[in-house]
């Protein structure tokens, strides 16, 4: 397609390349519409409160989340204890390692959260327990915490995998080495 000399000279796109503008709502329209939004501060009715607040709940537990550098000692305790699991593969972590230290992290975050309900809630008189008591939150957070055991897990039995293949392989390689040389190692040579 050619461009027309005189939207070459005014740096105007043809008139078939130009995106077309809805013609549903008017300018004005729009700018109304940002105003609005603008001043908006959020839901007023305590359905729409307390709907706003359990998204707000589930998505910072299934948000993407990195480790924090430095790591508390906890978790760079049990990351040394791992690392002995999954023995050396170079620079940096273990890719399951992150996956593992994270899961732990989310799970003593949300032991917290559980923990700090059931204070709360034994810190109130009987008959206030009922009315503060939120078992679907505190259903929610056993789901959450049981999905990141069951990752943390699935990660542990990746890096004890990993390892033993390499404590296999490294074997193997001083076991051929061994042999090349005539010497016995551990097992009977044939």
């Amino acid at each position: 397609m050619t461009v027309p000399a005189a939207s070459a000279r005014t740096g105007e796109e043809p008139e078939a390349t130009k995106p077309a503008v809805s013609s549903l709502r008017s300018e004005a329209a729009r700018a109304a519409s940002r105003r609005n939004g603008a001043k908006s501060k959020g839901p007023t009715s305590p359905q729409g409160k307390a709907k706003a607040a359990r998204n707000a709940f589930k998505h910072g537990f299934r948000s993407k989340r990195t480790l924090p550098e430095p790591l508390p000692p906890w978790l760079a305790e049990i990351e040394q204890e791992l690392a002995m699991l999954a023995g050396e593969v170079g620079i940096g972590r273990h890719p399951q390692m992150e996956r593992v230290l994270l899961n732990f992290l989310l799970i003593n975050e949300i032991d917290t959260l559980i923990d700090g309900t059931i204070d709360h809630l034994l810190s109130l008189a009987p008959c206030d327990v009922a009315a503060q008591l939120q078992p679907r939150k505190l259903a929610t957070l056993e789901y959450y915490r049981h999905g990141f055991r069951r990752r943390r897990d699935t990660g542990i039995r990746l890096l004890m995998a990993t390892g033993y293949r390499q404590r296999q392989t490294a074997f193997r390689n001083l076991e051929r080495e061994q042999k090349r040389r005539g010497k016995r190692v551990g097992r009977k040579v044939k």
